[in-house]
């Protein structure tokens, strides 16, 4: 039986005491490699966002990727492929015997690999800290983590409270321990599609109270193409969000929909953001895949913010929050989401429509005399698109 996020999360607290007491031991009986390597081990198993965020910042911080591994999960295998962690170690969640099979072998090759450093950019988690100090112990390697309450320093071990960071300076306080690389990432110019807009109305299972109710994104689209009949829509999403996109389909008969919800892999996910005139969304793993590639974006934020991702003042990311004083109410995985509003998640069904569509056409108004041209680095960039000539796709 296959192991879902939700699973991992009830497993997880059952591994508080375990994750101390293997701390004890670290400090107590642990060592050091003498002759350090130069690689650097990342742990960051959940939320595709963050991966992509991740990347995004490796790339402005110019790190070197050929000294870098990644411990992720399986599903995370396409995204890894297409973002450039080439140097990655996965862990399959089909079942519980393959899981712990595929933390056995990992643990075995870290002895034999030995980095100079594993940071666990999991935040917060008990059963991955106590793996992490499994591969700090075997491979004597020094540990860099994030927790809740904690600060910690020793020769072993460093621990960050994560109440000192938002994602992304939680992330960069990492990146600071890695290896630079000697030359800068290219970029290559795209123009994109006036009239092409993109929608993704989903967040994934793992937290659904991000999502902005499916009425409210239909009054959006209705109100866009009556401003401009000339606009095409494409909803977006993964096979499992299928049925839940065709919820909004349905309330839009006779207006120019494309629903490609499971037709899309994720390298045609990043042509169709590169060349779309904007791109619609609720906090998700293809919001973060928009910021790093500079395509236009809106962003709409209840249970997470903005400011916890470093995300208030980017150009190209246009942030719509009612801003409520309970908000954020979900920060990391041991988080309470909604507990200030009952569950109502008041912080999105209070949003207006009206305010996401006044700011599509200011956005698409200025659009119209502009270039419409935008940069991306080259590592993010799918196998399919030229390395050599500027990228003009249009539908």
């Amino acid at each position: 039986m296959k192991i879902t996020g939700k699973t991992l999360l009830r497993i997880d607290r059952l591994f508080w005491l375990p994750h101390r007491l293997s701390g004890f031991l670290s400090n107590a009986f642990g060592k050091i490699q003498k002759n350090e390597s130069n690689q650097v081990l990342l742990i960051k198993f959940m939320g595709l966002g963050s991966i992509i965020h991740l990347s995004s910042l490796c790339n402005k911080n110019n790190v070197d990727r050929s000294r870098v591994m990644l411990l992720t999960l399986e599903a995370n295998r396409p995204l890894c492929d297409l973002i450039g962690f080439s140097n990655t170690s996965f862990v399959r969640t089909s079942g519980l015997l393959v899981f712990c099979k595929d933390c056995v072998r990992i643990l075995l090759s870290m002895r034999q690999q030995r980095p100079a450093l594993i940071i666990d950019y999991e935040r917060c988690s008990h059963a991955v800290g106590f793996f992490r100090t499994l591969l700090g112990l075997i491979a004597q390697s020094k540990t860099l983590s994030f927790e809740k309450k904690r600060t910690l320093s020793t020769e072993k071990r460093v621990i960050y409270s994560i109440k000192d960071f938002n994602q992304e300076e939680l992330f960069l306080k990492g990146i600071e321990f890695l290896p630079q690389a000697i030359s800068q990432t290219p970029v290559r110019t795209v123009e994109p599609n006036p009239f092409k807009i993109l929608i993704n109305i989903n967040a994934s299972n793992y937290l659904l109270a991000r999502r902005y109710p499916i009425d409210r994104f239909a009054e959006v689209i209705r109100e866009l193409h009556k401003w401009n009949p000339r606009l095409e829509f494409y909803l977006t999403g993964s096979t499992e969000e299928k049925s839940y996109v065709e919820l909004l389909e349905k309330q839009l008969t006779g207006l120019p929909i494309k629903n490609v919800t499971g037709k899309w892999d994720l390298e045609k996910l990043q042509r169709e953001l590169l060349t779309s005139s904007l791109f619609i969304t609720c906090d998700s793993g293809p919001l973060h895949l928009a910021v790093a590639l500079g395509a236009s974006t809106i962003a709409v934020w209840g249970p997470t913010q903005p400011e916890h991702f470093g995300y208030e003042k980017i150009d190209h990311l246009h942030n719509i929050s009612l801003r409520l004083r309970c908000a954020p109410c979900f920060k990391h995985p041991a988080s309470d989401p909604a507990y200030a509003c009952q569950g109502r998640i008041d912080c999105l069904k209070e949003l207006s429509s009206t305010i996401i569509t006044n700011k599509a056409k200011d956005i698409l108004s200025s659009k119209q005399s502009d270039s419409r041209q935008q940069s991306a680095p080259l590592s993010i960039f799918g196998k399919g698109l030229s390395m050599t000539d500027d990228v003009k796709l249009f539908q």
